[in-house]
């Protein structure tokens, strides 16, 4: 399901031919920390250097490396700006795409901010300052093995799978103890919903917590239901709730429960926003179906 290695950090760095020994020795240091470097074809000339073949680089890397000089450097053919800002609009784009898992690192060493720059690459150095953004780092470290340790280790801390969701009406989540109940409940509820079901595996090696949060983002209402597990059912949604935002969560969550189980009725825990729903079985998915109303028509 993950779409990510997260054992190897793919790094772009857009070339350029005034800085070539820097980034071959940028590109040696972040091999030897063990990462893999993505180039353009033709990194050691002109050929390659094509808008397609940036954005091909680009959707190979979880990161790029824009080491910006004091020139501006070649026009990319057939537009009027150069390769390095072509490299750097299109990679604070993918930085802000709330799909993907980006980052962008700016180096420009301290050093070279006390030399002179051509014009158009000062404008270009003074846009970039001040436009910061979400997912990108601008550092003015002097040394390249500093430099590749902040970026690995803001990668590391960072990189985590990426996993296959959906746009949904309803996240129903349910422990496997509770399997055959909880499918009743989603075949009655797919007939008026979108549901994206888990079912989670106690001795499973996934990541749920991140899959979850993942999956929310893209879920009206969370619903996590138990018939038999409240011992596992009400520190799970505990849990989700702390890790998704608390009360102000981008999805709605909701504790179904069996009524029919002796106990469960007791079971309500206080958690701010998220909902108690304690029915028969055969109830709850109109109990649910009432909730997702109430979100999408407040």
């Amino acid at each position: 399901m993950a779409d990510l290695n997260p054992q190897t950090i793919k790094v772009f760095l857009p070339q350029e031919e005034v800085l070539a020994d820097d980034l071959g020795h940028l590109s040696e240091v972040l091999r030897r920390a063990g990462m893999e470097v993505v180039r353009l074809p033709g990194a050691e000339g002109q050929e390659g250097e094509t808008l397609e073949a940036i954005e091909e680089a680009l959707a190979a890397a979880d990161c790029t490396v824009h080491l910006l000089g004091n020139h501006y450097g070649r026009l990319l053919e057939g537009t009027s700006r150069s390769v390095a800002e072509h490299a750097f609009e299109k990679a604070r784009e993918l930085a802000q795409d709330p799909e993907r898992f980006f980052r962008v690192f700016i180096w420009h060493p301290e050093s070279w901010s006390r030399r002179e720059s051509e014009p158009r690459q000062q404008d270009f150095l003074n846009r970039v300052r001040n436009n910061i953004a979400r997912n990108m780092v601008f550092s003015n470290n002097e040394i390249t093995i500093q430099f590749v340790e902040e970026l690995r280790g803001m990668m590391a801390d960072e990189k985590k799978a990426v996993y296959e969701t959906q746009t949904a009406d309803i996240f129903f989540i349910h422990n496997e103890m509770d399997a055959e109940e909880a499918s009743v409940i989603l075949n009655l509820i797919s007939d008026v919903a979108r549901v994206s079901p888990l079912s989670i595996i106690l001795d499973s090696d996934m990541d749920y917590s991140e899959y979850v949060s993942q999956q929310m983002a893209r879920s009206q209402v969370t619903a996590i239901y138990f018939r038999k597990a409240a011992f596992w059912a009400i520190p799970f949604a505990q849990q989700v709730w702390k890790s998704n935002g608390g009360a102000s969560a981008t999805s709605k969550m909701v504790l179904l429960a069996d009524a029919l189980v002796e106990g469960n009725e007791g079971q309500e825990p206080e958690i701010p926003g998220v909902d108690w729903v304690c029915a028969p079985n055969e109830l709850l998915p109109i109990e649910l179906k009432v909730k997702l109303d109430e979100r999408l028509n407040p």
